[in-house]
């Protein structure tokens, strides 16, 4: 349930103006919500929700990597 919350925040956020998608607060609350669902697969497995959480983590990884990049390229 919490992981299910923690990714309706990083969509309600942005779409309320209280957070942008390139903030670290939309990755990690995206980040900890698919943990969490994918936590949750463990005890009654579903592949393909699996596999989608598995692909927001990756999509989120990303994003860190990504902003990463930026902020040492704008020193």
């Amino acid at each position: 349930m919490v992981g299910a919350v923690a990714v309706f925040g990083a969509y309600l956020l942005p779409m309320s103006g209280k957070l942008r998608r390139t903030q670290a607060g939309f990755l990690w609350l995206n980040a900890l919500g698919a943990a969490g669902i994918a936590a949750s697969l463990s005890v009654d497995l579903n592949a393909g929700a699996l596999l989608i959480e598995s692909a927001w983590l990756a999509i989120s990884a990303y994003g860190f990597v990504r902003s990463g990049v930026k902020r040492a390229s704008a020193r």
